[in-house]
Parts: structure tokens; sequence; C-alpha cells
């Protein structure tokens, strides 16, 4: 079946963005790896963070300092310096979904 803005029935559209319409697994990795990194622990495998993509932060934050044997008192000062790079780089290093920019225009 074939959607139409045209259609009169059709009101608006509802679309999730991350994996849906944009993927921002390497802005949302390396944005964790380098939170970790300013805090001297070794960054994480982009295969275990994509994994853990859609956990709250605070939660990733802690068990990934728990297991690299920090301290977790430092799940604030990761979160900050994650949303200081992230908030740069989410604008250039996440890419919109091969297609779907086709799929929007035919809307």
């Amino acid at each position: 079946m074939a959607i139409s803005m045209k259609d009169p029935g059709l009101r608006g559209l509802l679309f999730d963005m991350d994996g849906v319409l944009v993927d921002s697994r390497d802005a949302i990795s390396r944005s964790i790896n380098h939170a970790l990194q300013a805090h001297g622990i070794a960054p994480r495998p982009d295969a275990e963070l994509h994994a853990r993509i859609g956990e709250p932060l605070p939660d990733v934050f802690e068990d990934l300092l728990a297991a690299a044997g920090a301290d977790t008192a430092l799940v604030s000062d990761c979160l900050r310096s994650y949303r200081e790079r992230y908030g740069v780089a989410s604008l250039v290093e996440t890419r919109l979904i091969a297609g779907m920019s086709r799929a929007l225009e035919s809307l």
C-alpha cells in the first residue's frame, strides 16, 4: 500500500528518529569512549557500545566504570564529557539511513 501526504484522510506521519531515519551509533559510541578516555578509562569496542544504545546513559557509564575498576562516582563527570562532545559530533557523525531521503521526498 502506497502512502501519500496528498491523501485527504492522512493528516500526518510519526517517525522514530534513531535507527529509522538516521544512524547515530557512531556519534554515540565515539562520545561514550571520549568520556571514558577523558577520565583515564580505556575505550570499549564499538560493537559493545552499540549494544547498549537505548539504555539510560547513567546506567551505561556506571557499568562501564565498574567493569574498568574505576570509581562510579565519575558517572556525572562522564555524562558531562559525553554531552559536550555529542552536542557537536552528532551533527557530523549522524547519517541519514540509506534510501530515507527518497522515501521522505515521496511522502
